[in-house]
């Protein structure tokens, strides 16, 4: 009996040890993965294609549209029915618009906003404010309802707006630095630019369109037939889907190098360079500077925008952000946005 006791809790042992060793073998071979898709992504040469060059450079269209209308938009709401915060580092996105952009209107989209926010009260002079129905929910093609968490809400909100009116929608972590009036004279509909070296997918952060796009059309198509809200799917909408709808119908949207919006990534790595604080002598504060000065505002030729990355820049570095620490604390963030914060509107 004893011996057979010995014998199972032995196998017992054993079973468990082989488990736990397959787990850490798949965990193993998934953080391998993961760091090779991401060295894949991080590893580009800055050389536009062909394409993104003439993109970028915009040209004379012959389309029914003289010129994509040159209105900024950006999308702010809140779960339930608070009202939406302008954030410091919100505040700062709207005034980069106002002050790189200069388009002829900047359009805020919401379903409640706190007017007597500090930050609005600041720039709700130069903007004006666009209600919107709050809605939660997506009927699909095959009937199922779907509640929708805030970042598809907003999601959806983007292209229907852009579907309708039309003009350069940013998300409120895009810091446009340079003009995009070249972008609003392009002969195709829609322009959006590639994340990462590996151009795998188009970031929607930032979406220039015409009114009644047909390649917005078909994005909003995709959410009502092929919805999916399952959270390794959090980007497959917002991202993977316009870029199959470019491989699909190349003539409908002009693609931008990963410069032009989405330089430097979402990695880690990235993001904390741009707010690692600088020491004084340091050649990286040198660099930052003249660039910046060279390229009139951006950190290398043909950045447009810089997209901070929100998602995961939001809680340890865009909400710590202040004036004083904008002002004073050497980052290239901070360098980057310090003439906008200082620029009156």
């Amino acid at each position: 009996m004893r011996l057979r006791l010995q014998v199972f809790v032995l196998a017992s042992a054993i079973c468990v040890f082989l488990g736990v060793y397959s787990l850490l073998i798949r965990r193993s071979h998934h953080a391998t993965e993961i760091l090779r898709l991401e060295h894949e992504y991080l590893d580009w040469d800055f050389v536009d294609t062909p394409e993104e060059i003439t993109c970028q450079q915009g040209g004379n269209n012959t389309n029914k549209w003289s010129q994509i209308p040159f209105v900024v938009h950006f999308v702010l709401i809140a779960e339930h029915d608070r009202g939406a915060e302008l954030e410091f580092y919100q505040y700062l996105a709207i005034k980069a618009a106002l002050l790189r952009i200069q388009p002829e209107r900047i359009k805020v989209h919401t379903y409640a906003l706190n007017e007597e926010n500090e930050w609005w009260q600041l720039i709700q002079h130069r903007v004006e404010l666009v209600i919107h129905t709050r809605r939660e929910t997506l009927i699909t093609t095959d009937g199922v309802i779907h509640k929708l968490r805030l970042p598809h809400q907003t999601d959806i909100l983007r292209l229907e707006v852009l579907h309708s009116r039309g003009g350069i929608y940013l998300d409120t972590d895009v810091y446009a630095l340079q003009s995009f009036s070249p972008l609003l004279t392009s002969s195709r509909d829609v322009l959006m630019g590639y994340e990462g070296g590996s151009r795998s997918g188009l970031g929607n952060a930032v979406i220039v369109a015409r009114p009644a796009s047909t390649f917005i059309s078909r994005w909003l198509e995709a959410y009502r037939k092929s919805f999916d809200d399952r959270p390794q799917m959090w980007n497959h909408h917002s991202v993977m889907v316009p870029a199959q709808l470019a491989h699909e119908f190349p003539d409908t949207i002009c693609t931008l190098s990963p410069a032009a919006f989405f330089w430097p990534t979402w990695s880690r790595e990235h993001i904390e360079s741009m707010h690692r604080p600088l020491s004084v002598d340091a050649s990286e504060l040198t660099e930052i500077k003249s660039n910046i000065s060279q390229w009139q505002g951006a950190m290398f030729p043909n950045q447009l925008a810089y997209h901070a990355w929100g998602n995961l820049a939001r809680e340890r570095y865009l909400r710590q952000l202040t004036p004083d620490t904008l002002l004073n604390v050497e980052t290239k963030f901070n360098i980057l946005l310090r003439e906008i914060y200082e620029t009156s509107v």
